[in-house]
């Protein structure tokens, strides 16, 4: 599944063979449009850790949060192209981004809220939600869904292939978030606080450099639940056949 000619059901491994190689190949081409938003939020969070105010970590908080779901909208959004045939410019995925970047934003945001909230309370209803709302923001952007329906079109893609998406977007996103929380933890032990500029940084550095995989995963697991559900490949070709 490299081009919208060539889509084809993938199992869970080669979905992630087909991500990992993508987010190797393309690394700097899906990097290049969100690059100077993760700079400008990384600083901002710096900035934060030098402060005092107690209401400073909250800022810090959303703030990564607000830069990482705009970020993934913009890389979702150039690695859809690129299974499309189209390396996109640096500022294209942000012009196309435009109209839809509220309600993807959004989406993401609750995404991540409510599963946070789940894996808090215990590790299944996050995991479960997780996988259900997987194709948040990717709907959003590639659909032009709003906040309600796009939750409602991720459910109904997810329902028949919860399995597969765990094993592919579900464990990439609990393999970054554990191994953030672990080297969090390693550095407690050598008497760095959690909110030190480094354990700052590191976070930075971690989101920053996986989103291509992410990204790819994503549109390439949505793109997959697609082909077997609704029969994207033929319509594709047929789009294709039509366009010659």
């Amino acid at each position: 599944m490299t081009t919208a000619g060539t889509l084809t059901p993938l199992s869970a491994g080669e979905l992630l063979d087909h991500a990992i190689v993508m987010a190797r190949r393309y690394f700097f081409v899906l990097l290049r449009p969100v690059a100077p938003l993760y700079l400008f939020g990384c600083a901002v969070a710096l900035l934060s850790r030098t402060g005092s105010a107690p209401v400073l970590p909250y800022i810090s908080f959303l703030l990564s949060l607000a830069v990482s779901a705009v970020g993934e909208c913009v890389a979702v959004l150039a690695a859809h192209d690129v299974l499309h045939g189209a390396v996109p410019e640096a500022l294209q995925p942000w012009r196309r981004v435009r109209p839809v970047l509220w309600p993807a934003s959004v989406g993401y945001m609750i995404k991540w809220v409510l599963t946070i909230g789940g894996l808090l309370i215990i590790i299944l209803p996050g995991a479960y939600l997780l996988c259900i709302y997987f194709a948040v923001p990717t709907v959003s952007l590639t659909e032009g869904l709003g906040v309600r329906a796009a939750r409602h079109r991720s459910r109904e893609l997810a329902r028949t292939h919860l399995t597969r998406i765990f094993l592919t977007v579900g464990l990439v996103e609990l393999g970054l978030a554990l191994s953030t929380v672990i080297i969090s933890y390693s550095m407690r032990h050598f008497g760095i606080s959690p909110n030190s500029l480094a354990i700052t940084l590191i976070g930075w550095i971690i989101g920053f450099g996986f989103l291509p995989l992410k990204a790819s995963l994503m549109v390439l697991v949505y793109l997959d639940c697609r082909v077997r559900s609704e029969g994207y490949d033929l319509i594709q070709q047929a789009a294709a056949l039509g366009a010659a």
